[in-house]
């Protein structure tokens, strides 16, 4: 009777303890906070989520045979539509990771076989990259010959092909020029070379462009090496043009030649325009633009050369030019001069390009001149 009393005391002890453990353990677990988020850190969260996932689809290769597949038209199709999006939506940021991928894409194939096959409003911009630019830099020669048939691509590609061939292997470059047929082709590659030795070696420039096509692109490398050569050499450059038998082309290469040879000796090559630039138009171009390069440097010695000139459309221009320039830089000089010249048409064409350029009489500016001394 007594163990039964006990017993029934003990289990709501025992009941009671297990509770008081419960209680214990569930006070004593680390509290979990609850953060309440605002709108705008949604947004960022889906913003970068975003983010996220274009990079993904950035990163992620086309694998699927419907795609890529293994043949050459597979990969150019999907290059090619990589190249558009990349076109259209241009993003500095995604540039190397695009740059990458599509490095990636192409890995082992023949690039020439991909470039043949990509459209023409997306070759320039692909031939840009670096992915082609390595195969062109690695074989340019296939990559010449290969532009040789694709008119559509720039310029200045085909500059930049040809000039880096040139830096790299020069007698490479210049064998691949010289076996050339002639033609539009050979022209391209050949000006090329013409301008990326105008400094280095006008001479050797204007062995280049002799082998062009007559015509107007001739004409100007012409001229711009026969004026860089005269710096260095200009009676060697002007023995040269003696012995050119196209006189239209020796008139305009002895112009240039003056001209150039002008910011040495203007008095010089004021007489070797009159000796050797025969047709007039040309010789009254060559003697106006010598004598603005003479005014600047000395306008006292090219004003009594232009007033040794006989009347004419060389008279003129060359006074015209004299007046611009010294009326520009010292009009009160330029004035005085001009009212010392004996009466005559020389006198009255000097006071209207006088009067043109300052939209004053000579002899106002002469007498507030005198005034203000």
């Amino acid at each position: 009777m007594t163990w039964l009393r006990f017993k029934s005391r003990l289990l709501p002890c025992g009941i009671i303890a297990v509770i008081l453990v419960l209680l214990w353990a569930l006070n004593s677990r680390p509290s979990i906070p609850i953060v309440y988020l605002s709108p705008v850190t949604v947004n960022a969260d889906k913003k970068a989520a975003a983010t996220a996932e274009q990079t993904f689809r950035e990163l992620a290769l086309p694998a699927t045979p419907e795609l890529v597949g293994d043949s050459v038209t597979g990969l150019a199709s999907t290059a090619s539509a990589q190249l558009m999006e990349w076109q259209r939506e241009d993003d500095p940021k995604l540039r190397d990771m695009r740059t990458d991928k599509l490095a990636a894409l192409l890995r082992g194939a023949d690039l020439k076989q991909i470039a043949d096959r990509l459209p023409d409003d997306v070759l320039d911009f692909a031939l840009g990259l670096p992915v082609f630019r390595k195969w062109m830099a690695s074989n340019p020669a296939d990559a010449a010959q290969w532009m040789s048939h694709h008119p559509s691509v720039a310029d200045t590609r085909v500059s930049k092909l040809i000039q880096e061939w040139n830096q790299s292997n020069s007698t490479a470059a210049r064998e691949y020029a010289e076996e050339l047929p002639a033609g539009a082709w050979r022209d391209k590659v050949v000006a090329v070379l013409v301008r990326q030795s105008l400094k280095s070696d006008p001479k050797e420039a204007i062995e280049w462009a002799d082998e062009l096509s007559s015509g107007p692109v001739q004409t100007g490398l012409l001229r711009n090496a026969i004026a860089a050569w005269g710096q260095s050499d200009p009676q060697t450059a002007a023995a040269w043009i003696g012995q050119i038998g196209d006189p239209v082309l020796k008139d305009q290469l002895a112009e240039s030649l003056a001209v150039t040879y002008a910011a040495t000796d203007p008095e010089s090559a004021l007489n070797f325009a009159m000796e050797n630039v025969q047709a007039p138009a040309s010789q009254a171009n060559a003697i106006a633009d010598i004598t603005a390069v003479w005014a600047a440097q000395e306008p006292e010695k090219a004003s009594r050369w232009t007033e040794q000139l006989p009347d004419g459309d060389a008279r003129r221009m060359a006074l015209s030019q004299l007046i611009h320039v010294w009326g520009s830089n010292d009009p009160t000089a330029a004035a005085g001069w001009i009212d010392g010249m004996p009466q005559g048409s020389l006198r009255d064409e000097a006071i209207h390009f006088f009067q043109t350029l300052t939209d004053r009489p000579a002899d106002s500016v002469i007498a507030e001149s005198a005034v203000r001394l």
